[in-house]
């Protein structure tokens, strides 16, 4: 007997605790309530005790199965994901456009870049779709090869650019602060799902998505929103149809992080004053949320004032403190006493896990010879980038310490324009990348150089001799670096060689590559999306689905005879429906054709195609594998070794680029034919030729060796022959009747 408790229940008269069995056998629980006096609202009820039934548990020694859970989708899927499907966030995700990215770039993944660390992302250079945005590529006429103006650097057509459940939202823009609406497209067709219309085109856009998870005692799941900054008013919208809900009025200014169940975060620094303070939308939006249980977003309930969680004194810290990078975790803050030409700064973290209030870790002043950038916050580490010298350091969070640096120096000087170029840090490694052409992979715990990608010599086209990676470049997704080329201020006529890179994460190798201009892809659900330069229109990377097709010539043949079968495997893409599928390795060429207007590529390989017969029996005789060419054919010469009935089986196994897709058809083999010699006749028999009355035939001109046959020889010559062959089957028709 072990007794335990006693335990006070919540307020539907539920509770649990753990128990761990020492052995093998039956046990049995019991509850007992020993009675208690409980006042509410001013009356007083006694309950008396009471006792529960015994529940019996038996304990074996041999291990009881788990549920087993469903295969996730491979290859090409689509959402809604079936809700009993687990561990999703392998192959789905989201982009919330969280924060902001560069000293001009367009809203990153989170405050420490574009590292999305969930779900999968293209393998291939294959295209789902693409869609215009705006006016793009040459212009023509008198102004010749001038493309149209994409936004570059300040008026970035697509941005930002969300990402939830499948959908894709993109704000519809005019000019420096104008805005004519909000698309809401598919992510797997590239149509437009719903259009919101701007009712003030001076401050109307969306600017970050929201996925929030309700957990209430009387509510379980998650809603996504939309949220559109207006200075210090947010207005709060349905992601599912673009409708308005509300609008927050006064909230303030600071830096914003989602926290563990997505309520939008912000957290204020008071240098002058010495004081922090934490503001929560879900605790402004509904205020009663702890006492009623329930999650209301309507526009009459919310108050700004409520969201503030905690205001509290902080430590003074010599000069004035500001945020300078966080996660859900810790704040790392700096005050600079001096710039340049020696950088001086006093450091100081705060604890802020799951929003507690802070606690400081530690200050730390430092001095560096030259201008300091604040580079990524991941892994417990801090790092910082030395622009005239091209060196990183990196700093223990909690502690202060330096851990590593300085780096080995850059190579290129072009990479010290690290403040118009940018760095990211996800999975261990720091990415740092710039005008050099380079990206610089480091140990985030060692600082070591772990590789470093060129995207190569551009010779005299471009004046860095290589092709530039400024703010907003690279993406760091699923094991893979997604790298575009691009400059501050692109001049037109571009110059070419302007590429989009995929570089292994682990071993710094090229993967594919696109000619490409422009910003760092978006990935979610394991697609790529960004908008190219060079025609102005959004490119959706990604596996597409395929179709197969099967033929066979003749569908029913004599034993020993063969068949010819045949087929297609053509992509079905969106942009694409009906082209043929091409191998992973030719993907980057046979888009550049099908979507940019170079020439048709004549040395592709289609993919590979399992063959496979099925006799009646159920027997199963593997053909062999074949693959289809430039125009998606593919074919086999086969001869079934049996008579019977088969079904013939053309399977794609699919690959990076496209789904899977098979197509069957029925074939029959019969008994080879019997070749049979007409009988002889007797002597007694005789076959009397059967004439017919016809018009007499014209006298055919006699003709002189050398002399060419005319038509008319011929027809009649054919028409005599016809006569001789009816007069003899009759004949054999009348003697067969004797």
């Amino acid at each position: 007997i072990e007794n335990q408790g006693p335990f006070t229940l919540d307020a539907v008269a539920s509770g649990y605790t753990f128990f761990t069995p020492s052995s093998t056998g039956k046990y049995y629980f019991q509850v007992s309530f020993p009675g208690q006096s409980v006042t509410n609202r001013g009356v007083t009820n006694y309950y008396t005790s009471s006792q529960s039934a015994r529940v019996e548990l038996t304990v074996q020694s041999e291990q009881i199965g788990y549920w087993t859970d469903l295969e996730l989708p491979s290859g090409y899927w689509t959402r809604p994901l079936n809700a009993e499907l687990r561990y999703v966030n392998q192959i789905a995700s989201y982009w919330l456009a969280a924060a902001s990215s560069g000293p001009h770039g367009p809203r990153a993944y989170s405050l420490n870049g574009n590292y999305q660390p969930y779900g999968s992302a293209p393998d291939s250079a294959h295209i789902l779709w693409t869609r215009e945005i705006t006016f793009g590529g040459a212009v023509g006429g008198e102004f010749g090869d001038v493309a149209y103006y994409p936004g570059e650097s300040y008026e970035r057509k697509f941005s930002p650019v969300i990402i939830m459940n499948g959908r894709l939202y993109y704000n519809q823009r005019l000019g420096a602060s104008l805005w004519d609406g909000t698309y809401c497209v598919d992510l797997y067709t590239g149509e437009t799902i719903w259009y919101r219309n701007s009712t003030d085109k001076a401050r109307e856009q969306i600017t970050f998505g929201q996925i929030l998870d309700i957990e209430t005692p009387n509510q379980h799941g998650a809603i996504a929103y939309l949220w559109g900054v207006q200075g210090t008013t947010y207005k709060m919208y349905d992601a599912f149809t673009g409708d308005w809900i509300l609008d927050l009025v006064g909230v303030p200014s600071g830096t914003m992080v989602f926290g563990v169940n997505g309520e939008i975060l912000i957290y204020t620094i008071n240098a002058a004053n010495n004081y922090m303070t934490l503001w929560n939308s879900t605790k402004a939006i509904n205020p009663t949320i702890d006492t009623t249980w329930s999650w209301r977003a309507t526009s009459t309930s919310s108050n700004v004032t409520a969201g503030y969680q905690w205001n509290v004194t902080i430590a003074d810290v010599p000069g004035s403190q500001s945020i300078t990078k966080m996660t859900n975790e810790v704040m790392y803050c700096r005050a600079t006493h001096q710039s340049t030409p020696t950088a001086i700064t006093t450091d100081v973290a705060y604890d802020i896990a799951n929003g507690k209030e802070p606690v400081q870790l530690f200050v730390q002043n430092r001095t560096y010879e030259g201008t300091i950038m604040n580079g990524p916050l991941s892994d417990g580490v801090f790092t910082a980038f030395i622009k005239e010298l091209m060196v990183w350091y990196g700093y223990d969070v909690n502690t202060g310490a330096q851990l590593w640096g300085p780096t080995t120096p850059y190579e290129n000087a072009w990479g010290m324009y690290q403040p118009y170029a940018g760095a990211l840090a996800g999975d261990g490694k720091l990415l740092a990348y710039g005008y050099d052409g380079t990206v610089h992979c480091f140990d985030i715990n060692t600082g070591q150089n772990l590789w470093n990608y060129y995207v190569g010599s551009s010779g005299f086209e471009t004046p860095y001799g290589t092709w530039p990676m400024k703010d907003s470049a690279v993406t760091f997704a699923d094991g893979k670096v997604y790298a575009a080329t691009n400059e501050h201020s692109p001049n037109t006529p571009y110059f070419h060689g302007w590429r989009m890179h995929v570089i292994d994460a682990e071993t710094g190798e090229g993967i594919w590559n696109i000619s490409f201009l422009g910003l760092n892809p978006f990935i979610a659900d394991g697609y790529a999306l960004s908008l190219n330069y060079f025609d102005n229109q959004i490119y959706c990377f990604g596996i597409g689905e395929s179709k197969t097709t099967i033929d066979a010539s003749p569908k029913v043949a004599s034993e020993g005879e063969s068949i010819m079968i045949q087929g297609t495997v053509t992509d079905q893409s969106p942009g694409a429906i009906g082209v043929a599928a091409v191998s992973d390795e030719d993907q980057s060429k046979w888009m550049e054709y099908l979507y940019m207007q170079n020439e048709m590529p004549t040395d592709v390989t289609g993919v590979p195609v399992s063959l496979t017969a099925i006799d009646a029996n159920g027997q199963v005789t593997e053909l062999g594998i074949v693959t289809s060419d430039s125009t998606g054919l593919f074919k086999k010469l086969w001869t079934p070794a049996t008579q019977g009935e088969y079904t013939i089986v053309a399977t794609f196994a699919g690959s990076n680029s496209y789904g899977s897709s098979s197509a069957s058809i029925a074939i029959g083999v019969t008994e080879a034919s019997a070749q049979h010699s007409p009988q002889p006749t007797t002597p007694s028999e005789t076959i009397t030729p059967i004439t017919t009355p016809s018009e007499t035939s014209p006298t055919p001109a006699v003709t002189q060796p050398g002399d060419t046959v005319t038509t008319e020889t011929l027809l009649i010559t054919a028409v005599a022959i016809i006569i001789v062959i009816a007069v003899i089957a009759t004949a054999f028709i009348l003697r067969k009747r004797k």
